[in-house]
């Protein structure tokens, strides 16, 4: 039996250390960092529409996708237990509920940079209301 790793799609433990501002993760860290960032992925794929076709078609960046998911796991990484706010010698602190679930999630601002942009053409006739009309 080998001791493989699971293949991530578009982000690895070591991005989530690059861009963590101030996280220093040593080795076992990163190891424990990749199944979060593989819910992370299952997710926005299961809740993306057409998200490999848009990909390959060059509609949909995908380093908008790798943001997303660092995002989705930092927010993890950052309040694993989830607390809203805390008070320690004097100084409290206070998180966005959104991002103090402790949980992976793709938020609405998440899928809103995902989701493909709604654009419609056509035109629309402007007269004056009939009964204004002589």
């Amino acid at each position: 039996m080998t001791d493989e790793k699971p293949k991530t799609r578009w982000v690895t433990a070591q991005d989530i250390a690059d861009v963590g501002f101030g996280l220093h993760l040593g080795e076992p860290d990163l190891d424990q960092i990749t199944p979060l960032i593989l819910r992370a992925e299952r997710l926005v794929v299961s809740r993306v529409p057409r998200l490999e076709e848009r990909l390959n078609a060059g509609t949909l960046s995908k380093d908008t996708v790798r943001g997303v998911v660092e995002g989705m796991v930092l927010r993890v990484i950052r309040n694993p237990q989830g607390v809203q706010s805390d008070s320690t010698a004097g100084v409290s602190t206070s998180f966005w509920r959104s991002s103090a679930s402790g949980v992976i999630e793709l938020l609405r601002e998440d899928l809103a940079q995902l989701m493909p942009t709604q654009r419609r053409f056509g035109s629309i006739s402007v007269s004056a209301p009939s009964w204004r009309l002589p």
